[in-house]
């Protein structure tokens, strides 16, 4: 080889090389998809699943003009199953766009469920409110700013004292961890201090009776501890009718909404007679007094429950047959305690209607052993 050939064949493989390493960069760079805000970096998508993109945005927009066609001849009803529909189709559009396999938020995720908030509060539906902050929540906000939507759910409930305790909690879980440091939970706060200004403002003083009421719990959770069931249910009963008497004077809002005390009452008589598989008279509890203490959803689950207790899974199902299909979590939102209750709640539904179909208990099972809630 001459001294020619040679210096064109260095000047060749220098090319080469050159080629391979500007290829080999850029294939290397982040290709991040468009529309998800989960911070992960993803390979672009292929065409196929572009398509369906496109596809499914039209849907979610078709669906918010429907919506707003409701609410503008207030048919909230129709406006709040169009808004549920663009939001199960959002989560489709999220999981196509944020391949990770984690659901993030898109630009339509925010508008939607800030919507469908704005119509559970009109009607008064405080349980599906605080559902979807939690389903839906940890795609949009931060934490600290979930369980904020979540005590405006209660204040708009009339529970002006729980607010207030929830508020404290939150203030101080934020200033312990330094959240005054971060830009996002310092306004979080402020809002927080307004909120807990409101609840001070508006929560009505206590009367003697229910100051008495609560003396009572307290007693009666202490024979609870020590195994004194029936001095505990006692101590219980006349706590229930002090707070009843009181308990319209407590509050000027026209609905009755929980307070701690009398979640507390109704929360201990409800565990001894499970304990006692006393089901008749925890059916009647929860009939009466179940609504003073929880949401909606909570009775109704722990009603079903008692009945299928009783064997009476005709009267349980009109209770569990709004939770079929049970709505799973979002993936990777966020883990625990929602998962689990998800998995109790079908197998909850499938022993009822198994139930419905033998007409006689499901033996061996106890309904109460399905933590839904």
């Amino acid at each position: 080889m001459t001294s020619g050939q040679s210096a064109k064949f260095v000047t060749i493989l220098l090319s080469c090389c050159f080629v391979c390493s500007s290829m080999a960069a850029r294939s290397a760079e982040p290709q991040v998809s468009a529309g998800c805000e989960t911070g992960h970096t993803e390979p672009r998508a292929d065409p196929k699943s572009e398509r369906l993109q496109i596809s499914v945005r039209k849907a979610i927009s078709s669906d918010l003009r429907n919506a707003d066609k409701s609410e503008g001849i207030k048919d909230f009803h129709s406006a709040a199953k169009q808004l549920r529909k663009a939001l199960e189709q959002d989560r489709l559009l999220s999981s196509l766009v944020c391949q990770s396999g984690e659901l993030g938020r898109t630009d339509y995720t925010e508008q939607i469920v800030d919507r469908l908030l704005a119509i559970y509060y009109q009607q008064n539906e405080w349980a599906k409110a605080h559902w979807l902050c939690e389903i839906e929540g940890p795609r949009i906000w931060s934490a600290n700013v979930v369980r904020e939507k979540q005590i405006w759910i209660v204040m708009d409930h009339g529970d002006y004292p729980k607010a207030k305790a929830s508020l404290i909690q939150l203030m101080s879980r934020i200033d312990h961890f330094g959240g005054l440091n971060n830009s996002d939970d310092k306004e979080c706060y402020k809002r927080l201090q307004l909120m807990l200004e409101t609840c001070e403002d508006r929560a009505p003083k206590p009367t003697e009776d229910y100051l008495l009421g609560q003396e009572l719990v307290s007693r009666a959770q202490k024979e609870v501890y020590r195994n004194n069931l029936q001095e505990a249910e006692d101590l219980f009963k006349q706590a229930l009718k002090l707070n009843r008497q009181s308990f319209w004077l407590y509050y000027s809002q026209g609905s009755v909404p929980s307070t701690t005390t009398q979640e507390q009452i109704i929360s201990g008589l409800f565990g001894i007679y499970l304990r006692q598989e006393r089901y008749g008279e925890l059916e009647e509890l929860l009939r009466t007094h179940g609504r003073e203490a929880w949401v909606g959803s909570v009775v109704d689950i722990r009603l079903a429950q008692t009945l299928m207790a009783q064997q009476k899974y005709s009267e349980a199902w009109q209770f569990l047959q709004q939770f079929d299909p049970p709505k799973e979590p979002a993936p990777g939102g966020f883990c625990g305690n929602p998962y689990a209750h998800y998995e109790s709640m079908v197998m909850l539904i499938s022993v009822c209607k198994q139930g419905m179909q033998s007409k006689e208990r499901v033996k061996g099972i106890n309904p109460f052993n399905y933590a839904c809630l």
